[in-house]
């Protein structure tokens, strides 16, 4: 995972004599202003390296509000810098986790980093404004030096400037000011040096670990949860659920993804938290019943905003939206067994476990040819094979129909037990496909 945006390593430095102290903060730079503001988040954890004339004298870890602390050991070239080669992942698992707020990156600064600010405070020297006269003694205009003379050899030549001795070595070239990404190094001498340095992450929201894009069936009457995963440290754009589809949600349920912060069932909108609270984000769902029969397509795009200010398409969601008469034979009244000559109640209902309404079903009954009856049940007709067509006129959504009822006799001369079997399924208008159909058996003994 490669993560980038702007963090910026603040530090005081504050040398006096021969000591001082070198503090400062680790925070995420929102604005863009190399200042720890209020409301941007500091860094807890991070390592910071300090090291004097190229040898380290200190490691430091910030503190639980993003605070370092550390001993100068007097003047000198100091570098500070941070060390964390996993810094990235660090700031992308606290996102992640929800333990860092998205909204403390900026969302609104380029991706490329910005260049190093620093202030120094100290003491600046003015020379006079008069016309610099060399060898009176007094430092002038763009003198060097003055020594009172004009004389070459002694330290400061004939035109008042530094020059060596004879016996005197040149003296060490000076360090170089150092300001780049999660570093800086600067000569410090009895002085406050103040310094705020960017360091760039530069981010680009990974996909690549995601589940690849699949093909989901689901059918009529099914609950399901559709799952969203996103890119680490990034947060769900609000998601319309197409027409052929419905939220299933109802305020009474237990079950809430706390990564969901609204849902209209009316819109099908989904809205989602503006912090990460995890990667996984599940959607109730269900196939809305008043589709035609057949095989329905549908196409969910997510979309997610990270935390430099990029909206990225994730996967598409593909499912077949599989539509089936949703009803139910439930078949009642036969025990497990009976004895030979005996009289049982077959009844069978048809069971709507949808809001459509449905009209001229038809129940199609099948009784055990063991078994007899004296008539079949009122508005039956015979339909050859030893079956039955039962008609239902209208059954309204989530209803149960009338039941029908056979009464039957268990046949009286067997001399060892039989298995008997009973069938029962429904046909509608326009629909050639086996709905509901169900067996039912019981054992017949002497």
């Amino acid at each position: 995972m490669y993560f980038s945006r702007l963090l910026s390593l603040s530090f005081l430095g504050l040398l006096a004599g021969c000591s001082g102290q070198i503090k400062g903060t680790v925070f995420l730079d929102a604005n863009a202003n190399h200042q720890p503001d209020k409301a941007e988040s500091t860094l807890t954890g991070v390592s910071v390296k300090v090291a004097l004339d190229g040898k380290p004298i200190a490691n430091t870890k910030t503190d639980s509000k993003g605070r370092f602390l550390v001993a100068g050991k007097g003047p000198g070239y100091y570098c500070l810098e941070v060390t964390d080669a996993e810094l990235g992942t660090q700031i992308l698992s606290k996102l992640s986790a929800g333990s860092l707020s998205s909204a403390s990156l900026s969302q609104t600064a380029p991706k490329i980093g910005i260049g190093p600010s620093v202030s120094v405070v100290s003491k600046q020297l003015y020379g006079d404004t008069s016309i610099p006269v060399c060898g009176n003694n007094k430092m002038e205009g763009d003198e060097e030096c003055d020594d009172g003379n004009r004389a070459d050899g002694d330290g400061c030549s004939s035109t008042c400037k530094n020059q060596l001795k004879p016996e005197e070595s040149a003296p060490p070239t000076a360090q170089p000011d150092i300001r780049d990404a999660g570093r800086v190094c600067r000569t410090i001498d009895a002085f406050n040096l103040t310094a705020h340095i960017p360091v760039v992450l530069n981010y680009q929201a990974d996909i690549s670990d995601l589940p690849p894009p699949s093909k989901q069936t689901h059918t009529t009457g099914e609950d399901f949860l559709l799952t969203i995963i996103h890119p680490i440290g990034c947060v769900l754009e609000p998601l319309y659920v197409q027409d052929v589809l419905e939220i299933h949600w109802d305020d009474a349920m237990e079950r809430r993804d706390p990564n969901i912060a609204s849902i209209d069932p009316q819109t099908g909108r989904v809205g989602f938290q503006g912090r990460v609270i995890s990667r996984s984000v599940t959607v109730p769902m269900r196939v809305k019943d008043n589709l035609s029969f057949g095989t329905h397509s549908a196409v969910l795009s997510p979309k997610a905003k990270c935390p430099d200010g990029s909206i990225v398409t994730l996967h598409p969601i593909e499912m077949d939206l599989v539509v089936k008469p949703n009803l139910e034979v439930e078949q009642r009244g036969l025990p497990s067994a009976v004895r030979a000559g005996e009289t049982v109640i077959w009844e069978v209902t048809v069971k709507n476990k949808e809001k459509r309404e449905y009209r001229d079903i038809t129940l199609v009954l099948v009784p055990s040819s063991d078994f007899s009856f004296s008539a079949p049940p009122h508005g039956c007709s015979n339909a050859g094979g030893g079956g039955f067509e039962c008609p239902i006129v209208r059954l309204g959504g989530l209803a149960s129909s009338v039941p029908v009822r056979f009464h039957l006799t268990s046949p009286g001369n067997i001399t060892a037990e039989i298995r008997s079997f009973f069938n029962a399924s429904v046909k509608i208008p326009d629909y050639e496909e086996d709905i509901s159909a169900e067996e039912a058996g019981l054992v017949v003994g002497p």
